[in-house]
């Protein structure tokens, strides 16, 4: 026998006090009663995660692998990486969605598409590469 009186082998009984002296914890929503659809995405799914990618940098290969786990499962996420269309020195933070499509806020404020993740990070060898002159071979 058990201290509280449950039988030796098996899960313990409803009656067992240690059942009863449980207390339930209420869960606390930060984003209940909010409308906006960010809000309602993190309540559904999470924050996304953040990443950052540099494609001169060396041992990024870590992060490829994550970017390449996400992608494959059609997660989304947020990506801090150098500007496809600029000079190499240029940051942006990108926002990839669940159907792999990148888009930045310009300079006005407005969401501008990218492309399709596979074109943009050379890594992942898309059919119509944005990225062709972008890492420098040394």
């Amino acid at each position: 026998m058990r201290e509280c009186g449950c039988e030796d082998r098996g899960r313990h009984q409803r009656t067992c006090i240690k059942h009863i002296d449980k207390q339930k914890i209420p869960i606390v929503n930060e984003y209940e009663g909010k409308t906006d659809i960010n809000s309602l995405y993190y309540a559904a799914y999470g924050k996304p995660p953040s990443l950052s990618w540099y494609p001169n940098k060396e041992r990024q290969r870590t992060v490829e692998r994550r970017i390449e786990k996400l992608v494959r499962r059609y997660k989304a996420f947020y990506l801090t990486t150098t500007s496809v269309d600029d000079d190499l020195q240029e940051e942006e933070v990108w926002y990839i969605d669940g159907g792999n499509w990148a888009s930045k806020i310009d300079a006005n404020g407005y969401n501008k598409l990218v492309g399709h993740i596979k074109n943009c990070l050379e890594f992942l060898d898309g059919r119509h590469p944005k990225w062709i002159k972008r890492r420098s071979k040394q």
